[in-house]
């Protein structure tokens, strides 16, 4: 029998497989427990336009993001910190801090992510990655740092 699994149970599927598997094991077991269902036409249908959907969401997504991206990519922000002997911080910038004046300044609607591993502690230029739709759309700009007056 063909079932569909609609939960993960190894090492017999995933969620989403189609599998064969005995008549018994399907009646008595999965199909009992919830963890799949018979496969027939008007499910392979259903499953097919869920999975167009789904393609034409993420395109969509990634449209607005490559919008966005192209809006900011190449872009300076400067910051303007506390620091002491004209080198080293007082606080840190955080990625938070840069994402709020990019949100601000260049009026983001998508969510999206600064690409910053540790927050800067130190005067100076960065390149920092922009991550749109999940990282697969991906911007650069430039923060500058500097020694408040």
């Amino acid at each position: 029998m063909r079932v569909y699994f609609l939960q993960d149970l190894e090492p017999h599927g995933k969620k989403g497989d189609i599998k064969n598997v005995s008549d018994g094991f399907a009646r008595n077991y999965l199909i009992r427990k919830g963890v799949a269902v018979p496969v027939s036409d008007s499910l392979i249908k259903h499953i097919e336009d869920v999975k167009r959907q789904k393609e034409g969401k993420e395109k969509r997504i990634i449209a607005a993001a490559e919008k966005e991206a192209k809006k900011i990519d190449g872009k300076t922000l400067e910051f303007q910190l506390a620091a002491k002997d004209d080198k080293k911080l007082y606080g840190s910038l955080r990625a938070s801090d840069i994402e709020e004046r990019i949100k601000n300044k260049y009026n983001i609607k998508v969510p999206f992510e600064v690409g910053l591993e540790e927050p800067l502690k130190e005067i100076g230029k960065y390149e920092v990655e922009i991550l749109f739709a999940g990282g697969k759309v991906k911007s650069k700009i430039n923060v500058i740092v500097s020694k408040a007056q």
